[in-house]
């Protein structure tokens, strides 16, 4: 645990260079006091998500409240680390009010570092942690981790270079306006954790058959997406399509589970397979409608 801490303090060191290097010429001296309290402020919500999202464990099995600050029993939750870090930038922007660095300009820089730190952390779960939950695999390879009882996807390893994609596309796109990033961010991380989400098959976080994670990955794309759209009519659209997606993916979860039949018989041969395929193209056409929003968000156009 201790190997696996130095790690994550490693991770915060490399995306706040990122993040000081991303903020305007002439800002960057309030680099340490912003990487600090989002650094302080994740470091919180992650623990406290983790235990909220846990206390029917704690509270009405084990009884035990104080279990929220036994940090050293692990615990953490990637979403209530950006939660954290995202009122980190909300606090400090308060306090440089007048300096220029609004909180859409931190957010703006925070997206990117947010998906590096989220890269060099899930990179390091299973060597330090042991911790790789993904779908059972069929022979070892690259995308593979060997877990007690044979190979495992490795979703650590998945999740690092998805976030490592995901900062690449914000610091490579176009951006039109200030809070481009961050919303960009919302919607890419958001969209992508729920698939991700699925292919781990850990029982951390859960409330019944319901993974709080991936109802929180959800939550965060349908809110970029809102927010992209700039609260006009488009609103209302962005709005249908985040519904259709949540109905979406709980159809295809309860499919995944083996609750509803394949309508094509060519499906049975790898069932599984079949069923993510679709799953893959409805967030694909999530992705597509997002990006169209961005597109027309500095226009007058209703999306």
């Amino acid at each position: 645990m201790n190997m696996y801490g130095c790690t994550v303090a490693a991770s915060v060191l490399v995306a706040s260079s990122l993040f000081a290097a991303l903020l305007p010429h002439g800002k960057r001296w309030a680099a340490p006091l912003v990487c600090g309290l989002s650094s302080l402020m994740g470091f919180m919500m992650s623990r406290l998500v983790f235990w909220l999202c846990s206390a029917s464990l704690y509270l009405i099995q084990c009884h035990d409240a104080a279990s929220l600050f036994r940090i050293s029993e692990g615990g953490l939750s990637m979403t209530g680390a950006l939660i954290g870090a995202g009122v980190g930038c909300w606090v400090s922007s308060l306090m440089l009010r007048g300096s220029g660095l609004s909180f859409w300009v931190l957010a703006d820089a925070l997206a990117p570092s947010a998906a590096l730190f989220i890269a060099c952390e899930r990179c390091h779960e299973w060597p330090l942690l042991a911790q790789n939950y993904g779908l059972d695999m069929e022979q070892a390879d690259f995308w593979t981790v060997n877990g007690a009882y044979g190979p495992l996807m490795n979703t650590g390893r998945i999740s690092a270079l998805v976030a490592l994609a995901i900062m690449a596309v914000l610091l490579l796109i176009r951006i039109k306006q200030k809070g481009d990033r961050a919303l960009l961010f919302m919607v890419l991380y958001g969209t992508l954790q729920t698939l991700l989400e699925s292919l781990r098959q850990d029982q951390h976080m859960t409330w019944g058959f319901v993974r709080a994670q991936q109802l929180f990955a959800c939550l965060t794309a349908a809110a970029g997406l809102i927010l992209l759209s700039k609260w006009r009519r488009g609103t209302l659209a962005a709005l249908l399509a985040s519904l259709m997606l949540a109905g979406a993916i709980a159809f295809l979860e309860f499919a995944l589970d083996g609750r509803i039949p394949v309508p094509f018989e060519f499906m049975l041969i790898n069932t599984k397979l079949s069923w993510y395929i679709v799953f893959i193209a409805v967030l694909a056409g999530y992705l597509a409608y997002s990006m169209h929003v961005y597109r027309l968000r500095d226009k007058d156009e209703v999306l």
